[in-house]
């Protein structure tokens, strides 16, 4: 499997529940709405220009661009935050984890934002920096250039376990960012709703 295959799997299957966390429109009336992105480089803008200022400097190299998906989308809000960070881990994210950059996890700052907005949909990608994907891709490139063995063989014995020690990660942090939202009515969905009546994590 490719590195940007590994990407693409794991950064789908977060993205997928993330979407659990979207917002109705009559929850938090009166504030301007807004959808947001956590997570990696795959949905920060890496790579795309136009970033945000201060997200490409010495210290903090963020990357979050202006062209990235959250900014590209038809949904309708009012505004569109990018909290995404290139390099991100799950502890990055979680709540409660690991900042980075100077930056406090994104969980945490999610709780800044739903404080003055109207969250109608969060969308989360993570789990390809905590399986190696920096490694992985200068694993491939030496072998691009003939410099070591082809990386899927170099991988095909690392990968797997790296995978299993990454999965139990996720789920405690979408639980969390669950938890946020019971904490914060104004974003509140029919599906998380029921999660905080009847399966809301200790």
């Amino acid at each position: 499997m490719s590195a940007r295959k590994v990407t693409v799997v794991v950064g789908v299957l977060a993205l997928a529940a993330g979407m659990l966390a979207a917002v109705p429109a009559a929850a938090g009336a009166g504030k301007p709405t807004a959808i947001v992105s956590m997570g990696d480089s795959y949905i920060s803008g890496e790579a795309a220009g136009s970033y945000e200022p201060g997200t490409d400097q010495s210290g903090d190299f963020c990357h979050r661009s202006t062209k990235s998906e959250i900014h590209r989308t038809s949904i309708a809000a009012n505004k569109q935050i990018n909290l995404a960070c290139s390099g991100a881990s799950t502890a990055n994210v979680a709540l409660g984890g690991t900042p980075q950059n100077g930056e406090a996890p994104q969980a945490e700052r999610l709780r800044a934002v739903a404080r003055d907005n109207q969250v109608k949909l969060i969308v989360l990608s993570i789990g390809g920096n905590d399986v190696g994907f920096g490694s992985i891709v200068l694993d491939c490139i030496k072998a691009f250039f003939k410099l070591s063995g082809r990386c899927q063989d170099s991988w095909a014995s690392k990968l797997p376990p790296a995978l299993s020690a990454a999965a139990p990660k996720k789920s405690p942090t979408i639980s969390r960012i669950f938890v946020r939202s019971c904490e914060r009515p104004a974003m509140r969905t029919p599906t998380t709703s029921w999660f905080c009546s009847h399966i809301r994590p200790r």
